[in-house]
C-alpha cells in the first residue's frame, strides 16, 4: 500500500517513482473484491507487482527509448496588425475614441512588418531519454532479480535539467527445507534543476501560478517586443497593457510587472534532490506435518527525502510613458533615445525559499495461509494481521528580497527571513488492521470466496477507529456443464459472476475530532506590555466533529464473459450497482448552517448516494496464414443519484438541476440563453438601429403584459434602450421572478437575467463514445492504435473576457476573432464584440455552442522483431525495435478557422504534447 505519508491518503507517488523496465503486471481491481484493501480500496485498487528471478541461466534485458515531445499544436492567435484593429474595435466599442487609445492607420501599416512571437522565440521540442538494464536467473535454492535503469528528460519552455536514477534488486532464498526468505530493496534519486518564471496574476489568459506561463506568451500582442535597445544596451521591457495604458513595472498584479526573459535569464530557478528507498523483507514457512499450512512475516519501509530551493529574483523592467501617446504606439516610433525610457526594479514577491521534507512509511504483515485439495475440491484461506504508521517532518524557510549578485546559495545571504511564513510541520498517522480470505471452487467450475478487512485509523476519533469491509463473490462456469457441451457448441466458454461488498472511506483531513489551532509568529495583537504589537496569535481550525466515522458503500457488481466461434470473438460485460450511505460531507451549504468566523465545519456523515455503470467489452481475434489480427471495442456509462442531502431554498431549474441535490446525479441539462432570432442577422447580435428599436419594443410589451406593477424592461442591468449597443448578443424571454414561498416562477416580464431566462440548451450533458484497439502482426512486424470516437455533452466556442482595469492587459485573441463585428469596419462580423462581455452575459447562451463529434487517433506503435536466426548468430536471444506515437491526430475540428486543436483551450496553463518515442529492447 502506498500512502502520503503527510494524511495517510492513497498517494502515486511510489507508482510514478516506478521504472517499467521493472513491472511484470498491473492488475485493476474494480468490483467488490477490492473491500480486502479497505479503505484504500474504496474506488478500487491497483496491484502492481514487479518482477522477480525465475529458475535459469542469467537473463539480462536492455531496453532503450528516445523521446521527443512537441505541443500537439500552437493556438492560432492574432498578428500584429490583426491585433490593432481588434483593439481598435475594442476601446472604440468601450467609448474610447481618443487618439491615445487608437492605432493609427500608418501604424497598423507599420505593424504588418512586426512579428514579436514570444512562444515561439522561447518554444522547442523537448527531447528525453531512458535506458534500463535488468539481469535474473537463479537455482532451485535461490533466484534473483536486480535492474537499474536513467531517465533524462528536456524542457519545451526555458532551462531544465531533469535526471533520474532508479535501482531494484530482489532474491528468493530457500533457506531450509519449508523455510523461504524474500527480500527485495528498491532504490530512486532525483535532481532536477529547471528555470522559474512563476505568474502571479489572473488576468484574461494569464493564470496565476508556477510554471504557468505558456498561455500569456501565447497571446501576447505581437507587436510588443520582449527587449529593446536602450541608449545602446539591450534591456527588458515592462509590456505595455494596451494602446492606452503602460501599467506599472513594480509590483506582482500585472501583466506589465513581468517579462518571461527577464526572469529566464535573471538567475531564477527551482533546484530539487530528492531521494527514496524501498525495503520488502518476507519470511515464510510452510509447516511440514500439516499440508498446505504456511506462516509468512513481511515488513516493508519507505523512506524519502526531498530538498527544495525556489530563487525568484527581482527583474529590472524598462518602459516609456510616451508609448501612450497618439502616433507612438509603437516602439520603433519612440526610438532608443527618448527622454521618457524609465528602469524600475520590481522587487515584488523576489525570495529564496528552502523545503525540506524527510518522511517514512512502515507496514507489518503476519499471514496464515492454507492451501488444501480434495479431489475435485479446492480450499485456499488466508488470514493476516496489518499495522502501518506514517509520518513526515517539513522545514519550510523564506527569505525576501535576494539580491542575485550577492546571493551564493546559503541562508545568509539570501535576504531577510521571513518569520510569518517559515515554519516547521510534523504529521504522523497510522492504521492498525485484520483481514481474510476464503477460496473454494470446484473444477474451476464453481467458485466462491469471502474476504474481510477491519482497518482502525487515526483520523477519527478512538471510539470510531474501526471499520469492518465484508465481501463475496462467485463464479460459475456454465461452459463446463455437460448440457451446455452437449447443446450450445457455438459458445466455447461462458462464465457468469458476481459481488457483493461494503467498502468504506477514510478520505478526510485527520484531527478533524479534535479542535486545532494554527500560530503565527506575528499575527496576534499585543496587550499590556505588548500593547500596539503583534505577537504570536492562534487561529482555530475546523469546528470539530467527535462522532465523524467511517462511511460505507455497498458494492454490487454482475459479469459475464464469454467467448465464441472457436474463441476468436470474447465478449466481457460489467455491471455494477453502489449505495453509498452515511458519506462524509461538508455541510457549510445547508439551510440555517450559521456563518463562521476563524474557522470551518468538520465533515458530517450525511449523505447518500446511488451510483450505477456497465462496460462493454468486444475483442475478435484471428489469423490468415502469417497474418495475424484482432479488433476490440469497448465502451462503458456510468451515472448516480443523491438520495440523500441537506434541504435547499427553492430556485430556478438551470440552479437546482445543476447542483448536489437528492433526485439529481451525474448528469443534467445544458443551460443557457436562447439567443433572440428576429435581429436582421437572424443570430441574435444587434447590428442595426433598427434592430435595438425592435428588441427593446420587445420587452416593453412582455413586461406590459405580465400584470407586474411597475414591470419595465431590464436586460441584464440596462434598463434603458440606450444601454443596448451594435455589438450585443440578446436573448428571449422566458421567465419572470421566484416565488420562493409559493415555489412558483412568473411568466415573461420584459426583464433579462441570468438563471431566470435559462432554457434547456441539450437535454443532457452525458457523453457517449467507445474506444478501438487494433493489433495487427506479419513474421515479425506489429501494428498497434487506438481509436476513440465520442459525442455529446457540450462544447462552446471559446470566448474569454477582455478586462478592461487598469490592471488588465488587452490580449492577442484567437484568430476567429478577427471576424468580430464593429459598426465602421465589419457591420456583419460573425461575432459579438468582446468589450460588451458582461453586458450580455459571456458564453452561456446558444450562440456559442458547437458540435460534440470527436473522431481521434491516440497511439500508434508499429514495432519489428527481428529473425531469432539471425540474432542468435550474435549471441543475442531476440532484438525488438518500435517507433510509438501518443496523442496523435483528431479527426475532425468544429472550432472556426481551427484556432485550436480538440486537446487544448486557448487559456491551457501547458499544452498537450505529442509524443514519438523510438524503442529497443534486447534479450541476452
Amino acid at each position: 500500500m502506498q500512502v502520503d505519508p503527510a494524511t495517510g491518503k492513497p498517494s502515486q507517488n511510489a507508482f510514478n517513482n516506478l521504472d517499467l523496465s521493472e513491472v511484470k503486471s498491473i492488475t485493476v481491481v474494480r468490483d467488490a473484491a477490492a473491500a480486502i484493501y479497505g479503505a484504500r480500496g474504496s474506488q478500487g485498487a491497483i496491484i502492481i507487482t514487479t518482477k522477480r528471478g525465475s529458475v535459469g541461466a542469467p537473463r539480462i534485458s536492455y531496453n532503450a527509448k528516445f523521446e521527443r515531445n512537441d505541443a500537439v499544436s500552437q493556438g492560432k492567435v492574432m498578428n500584429a496588425r490583426q491585433f490593432g484593429e481588434y483593439s481598435n474595435k475594442f476601446n472604440i466599442a468601450g467609448g474610447h475614441t481618443d487618439p491615445k487609445y487608437l492605432f493609427s492607420d500608418d501604424e497598423l501599416n507599420s505593424m504588418d512588418s512586426l512579428n514579436y512571437d514570444w512562444l515561439g522565440n522561447a518554444w522547442s521540442p523537448a527531447y528525453n531519454m531512458q535506458h534500463s538494464l535488468d539481469v535474473s536467473g537463479g537455482t532451485e535454492k535461490a533466484t534473483y532479480f536486480t535492474g537499474a535503469s536513467y531517465y533524462t528528460q528536456g524542457a519545451n519552455l526555458g532551462s531544465q535539467n531533469f535526471n533520474r536514477w532508479t535501482y531494484r534488486a530482489g532474491t528468493d532464498v530457500k533457506v531450509i527445507s519449508g523455510l523461504n526468505l524474500g527480500a527485495t530493496i528498491a532504490a530512486n534519486n532525483t535532481d532536477i534543476a529547471k528555470s522559474f518564471s512563476k505568474i502571479n496574476f489572473s488576468d484574461g489568459y494569464a493564470v496565476g501560478g508556477e510554471q504557468n506561463d505558456y498561455s500569456v506568451l501565447l497571446h501576447m500582442p505581437k507587436y510588443i517586443p520582449w527587449e529593446y535597445n536602450i541608449n545602446g544596451v539591450n534591456q527588458y521591457l515592462s509590456p505595455p497593457l494596451g494602446a492606452n495604458k503602460t501599467g506599472s513595472a513594480k509590483g506582482n498584479n500585472s501583466l506589465s510587472n513581468w517579462n518571461y526573459y527577464a526572469l529566464l535569464n535573471n538567475g531564477s530557478q527551482t533546484v530539487n534532490k530528492s531521494f527514496n528507498y524501498n525495503v520488502n523483507i518476507s519470511l515464510t514457512y510452510a509447516v511440514p506435518y500439516v499440508p498446505g499450512l504456511a506462516f509468512k512475516l513481511n515488513y516493508g519501509l519507505s523512506q524519502q527525502s526531498s530538498n527544495t530551493e525556489q530563487d525568484m529574483f527581482p527583474i529590472l523592467l524598462y518602459q516609456d510613458a510616451n508609448i501612450i501617446n497618439a502616433g507612438t504606439h509603437l516602439f520603433s516610433e519612440l526610438g532608443s533615445t527618448d527622454s521618457k525610457w524609465k528602469g524600475t526594479l520590481n522587487t515584488s514577491n523576489s525570495r529564496v525559499t528552502y523545503d525540506n521534507t524527510t518522511s517514512k512509511n512502515e507496514q507489518s504483515n503476519f499471514f496464515v495461509t492454507y492451501d488444501k485439495q480434495i479431489g475435485d475440491h479446492s480450499i485456499s484461506a488466508m488470514a493476516s494481521v496489518e499495522k502501518a504508521t506514517n509520518s513526515e517532518d517539513d522545514r519550510y524557510q523564506i527569505y525576501d528580497n535576494p539580491m542575485p549578485d550577492v546571493y551564493n546559495g546559503t541562508s545568509v545571504s539570501a535576504g531577510t527571513l521571513n518569520t510569518s511564513n517559515t515554519i516547521t510541520y510534523k504529521y504522523a498517522g497510522g492504521a492498525l488492521s485484520y483481514l481474510g480470505r476464503l477460496n473454494y471452487n470446484y473444477k474451476s467450475k464453481y467458485l466462491l470466496q469471502f474476504v474481510f478487512r477491519t482497518d482502525a485509523s487515526t483520523i477519527f476519533a478512538p471510539e470510531n477507529y474501526w471499520g469492518f469491509f465484508p465481501a463475496i463473490s462467485a463464479g460459475w462456469v456454465l461452459s463446463d456443464e455437460k448440457f451446455f457441451k452437449d447443446n450450445i457448441s457455438w459458445i466455447n466458454f461462458f462464465k457468469i459472476r458476481a459481488d457483493l461488498g461494503r467498502t468504506g472511506n477514510s478520505n478526510i483531513n485527520p484531527w478533524h475530532w479534535l479542535q486545532v489551532y494554527t500560530a503565527a509568529a506575528d499575527k496576534g495583537f499585543g496587550f499590556g506590555s505588548n500593547g500596539g504589537n503583534y505577537v504570536t496569535g492562534f487561529t482555530p481550525g475546523v469546528t470539530p466533529n467527535r462522532n465523524v466515522k467511517w462511511d460505507r458503500t455497498l458494492q454490487r457488481n454482475f459479469g459475464l464473459d464469454m467467448s465464441f466461434l472457436d474463441s476468436r470473438l470474447s465478449v466481457s460485460f460489467d455491471q455494477y450497482f453502489n449505495s453509498g450511505r452515511n458519506l462524509l460531507q461538508v455541510m457549510s451549504g445547508a439551510i440555517n448552517t450559521p456563518i463562521s468566523v476563524g474557522g470551518a465545519f468538520a465533515e458530517q456523515n450525511y449523505t447518500n448516494l446511488n451510483s450505477w455503470g456497465s462496460e462493454l467489452s468486444i475483442n475478435w481475434r484471428d489469423h490468415v496464414g502469417n497474418f495475424t489480427y484482432s479488433v476490440g471495442i469497448n465502451s462503458g456509462t456510468s451515472n448516480y443519484k443523491t438520495v440523500k442531502y441537506f434541504d435547499l431554498p427553492f430556485d430556478y431549474p438551470s440552479i437546482t438541476t445543476t447542483e448536489m441535490a437528492v433526485g439529481n446525479g451525474r448528469y443534467s441539462p445544458v443551460w443557457g440563453f436562447k439567443t433572440w432570432k428576429q435581429t436582421s442577422g437572424h443570430d441574435g447580435i444587434l447590428r442595426t438601429d433598427a434592430d435595438i428599436d425592435n428588441y427593446w419594443n420587445y420587452l416593453t410589451q412582455n413586461a406590459a403584459n405580465s400584470g407586474v406593477a411597475g414591470a419595465a424592461p431590464n436586460f441584464l442591468g440596462i434598463t434603458s434602450e440606450s444601454g443596448l449597443k451594435k455589438g450585443m448578443l440578446v436573448y428571449n424571454d422566458v421567465a419572470g421572478a421566484l416565488n420562493a414561498d409559493g415555489k412558483t416562477i412568473a411568466g415573461p416580464d420584459g426583464t433579462i437575467q441570468q438563471d431566470e431566462d435559462y432554457v434547456k440548451l441539450k437535454k443532457s450533458n452525458r457523453t457517449y463514445g467507445f474506444t478501438s484497439n487494433i493489433n495487427l502482426g506479419w513474421k515479425g512486424i506489429s501494428l498497434i492504435t487506438q481509436i476513440s470516437v465520442g459525442w455529446g455533452g457540450a462544447r462552446r466556442l471559446d470566448y474569454i473576457k477582455q478586462g478592461t482595469s487598469s490592471s488588465n492587459a488587452t490580449w492577442s485573441q484567437p484568430i476567429y476573432l478577427t471576424d468580430m463585428y464593429d459598426s465602421a469596419t465589419n457591420p456583419n462580423g460573425k461575432y459579438p464584440n468582446i468589450a460588451y462581455y458582461d453586458a450580455f452575459g459571456g458564453t452561456n447562451s446558444d450562440f456559442f455552442m458547437l458540435p460534440t463529434f470527436s473522431a481521434v487517433i491516440r497511439s500508434l506503435s508499429i514495432g519489428y522483431t527481428l529473425p531469432a536466426t539471425f540474432v542468435k548468430k550474435a549471441g543475442i536471444q531476440s532484438v525488438r525495435v518500435y517507433l510509438s506515437g501518443n496523442n496523435l491526430w483528431y479527426l475532425n475540428n468544429p472550432y472556426p478557422d481551427k484556432y485550436r486543436n480538440m486537446y487544448d483551450a486557448p487559456n491551457v496553463a501547458y499544452p498537450t504534447l505529442r509524443t514519438w518515442a523510438l524503442g529497443l529492447n534486447i534479450g541476452f
